[in-house]
C-alpha cells in the first residue's frame, strides 16, 4: 500500500537526476532534481524555499481545441499551470498543495536511495 495519497507516476525513461516527467493523477509534472540536497530547493515538509532536491517543479494539464476551417482546420494548446516553482513559488494554487506536497516528498526520496556494494 502506498503512503502516497496521489498515484504519482515518472516515465520510465528518466531514471537520474535532473529533468524528470511524469503525471500525477490525471495531472502532467516536470521538475529538476539533484543528487544532493541544495539551498534553494524545495523543503519536502514545508514546502518553503530551503534544503531539498528538487529546484523546478510545475504541474499542468495542457487543452486542446480545434478550430477554423474543415479544410484548413487549426490546434490551439492552452497550458492551465496549477503549481511552479523556480528559485520561488510563482504559482501555487491552494487546491494543489497536497498534491505537489505529496510529489516532492516522493522525488526527495526515491532519488536520495544509495545502493551501497560490499
Amino acid at each position: 500500500m502506498s503512503r502516497y495519497k496521489y498515484d504519482i507516476r515518472v516515465n520510465k525513461s528518466n531514471k537520474h537526476y535532473g529533468y524528470i516527467d511524469g503525471y500525477i493523477n490525471d495531472i502532467y509534472w516536470f521538475a529538476m532534481v539533484h543528487d544532493d540536497i541544495v539551498e534553494n530547493g524545495i523543503d519536502p515538509v514545508t514546502l518553503e524555499k530551503g534544503f531539498g532536491r528538487v529546484t523546478r517543479l510545475c504541474l499542468y494539464k495542457d487543452n486542446t481545441t480545434f478550430e477554423g476551417d474543415p479544410f484548413l482546420p487549426s490546434m490551439t494548446v492552452r497550458r492551465q499551470i496549477f503549481v511552479n516553482y523556480q528559485d520561488e513559488w510563482s504559482v501555487l494554487n491552494s487546491a494543489y498543495v497536497g498534491m505537489a506536497r505529496d510529489l516532492v516528498q516522493y522525488l526527495d526520496r526515491r532519488f536520495s536511495l544509495r545502493i551501497v556494494s560490499c
